[in-house]
């Protein structure tokens, strides 16, 4: 649907509308959509993000195991972690699967590590939080001293994995090597700069203007002139006042919602 195709439906315009006939304006240019969405008030940036043109054929193929590898990047820390801490206190007479943590620690640490990798490419206003570090830190931290207790008591091992891994205690490594990965993951987060909010939504700004400066000259006119027609649209259906159609006319593309809804 076209900016003018949205106006068409509208009886009256809330400041909502602004937002979303904007979005429609620029429908199929995903990275000013995705840059929109980031000026836009929370309530609407999901719905502006699930309103995109799609994505293509193998980003759609690849959907599946990029989620399992985020998923997996943040959680398989816990499920490693946690139960080895759990049973070497809690189970201190029976043997510990150490082959089957092990494996599932150095799968978590090829995902830590591919996350790390992603991390360290983003510009420093871009990575991530540091609740979303601590989230693969704890379990691993817990996990690994769990492991060394159990191992420093001499507590009965069951390696699961014997054939694979002969020495027991190697294991332990990719333990080790996934919390070393959660903690640079962490320093990464707590050295990025705390940007207060009026400068990040100039970031967000800047960043909106630069996606609609890279469309083609042709592409930014047609978008003008769908929006002429959309605000021609609405004027004549007596959804806005005319003051408010000059208003909008007036704003520069892609910042006619930011501009338009406060004084609404």
């Amino acid at each position: 649907m076209t900016a003018a195709g949205y106006a068409a439906h509208r009886s009256s315009f809330a400041p909502d509308d602004w937002w979303r006939m904007e979005a429609a304006a620029f429908r199929g240019d995903d990275a000013v959509r995705d840059a929109l969405a980031l000026t836009a008030p929370r309530h609407l940036a999901l719905t502006l993000r699930g309103e995109r043109s799609g994505a293509s054929a193998l980003q759609r193929a690849l959907a599946v195991p990029l989620l399992l590898w985020s998923l997996g990047a943040l959680t398989l820390t816990v499920v490693w972690g946690l139960p080895v801490l759990a049973w070497s206190i809690a189970f201190r007479d029976d043997g510990l699967a150490a082959g089957s943590f092990g494996l599932i620690a150095l799968v978590s640490a090829l995902c830590g590590l591919a996350l790390l990798v992603q991390e360290l490419r983003r510009p420093a206003l871009d990575r991530g939080l540091v609740p979303v570090a601590m989230i693969r830190l704890v379990p691993a931290a817990l996990g690994v001293l769990g492991a060394l207790v159990w191992l420093g008591a001499g507590a009965p091992v069951d390696d699961s994995l014997e054939r694979v891994v002969p020495v027991t205690a190697a294991w332990v490594v990719p333990m080790v090597a996934d919390l070393v990965i959660s903690a640079v993951l962490l320093v990464l987060a707590l050295r990025g700069p705390r940007v207060p909010g009026g400068a990040r939504q100039a970031r967000n700004d800047e960043r909106l203007a630069a996606a609609v400066a890279a469309l083609p000259a042709e592409r930014r006119e047609a978008i003008a002139r769908d929006l002429g027609a959309a605000i021609d649209t609405l004027l004549r259906a007596g959804a806005i006042e005319p003051a408010v159609a000059e208003r909008a006319r007036a704003a520069q593309l892609g910042g006619l919602a930011r501009s338009m809804s406060p004084a609404l």
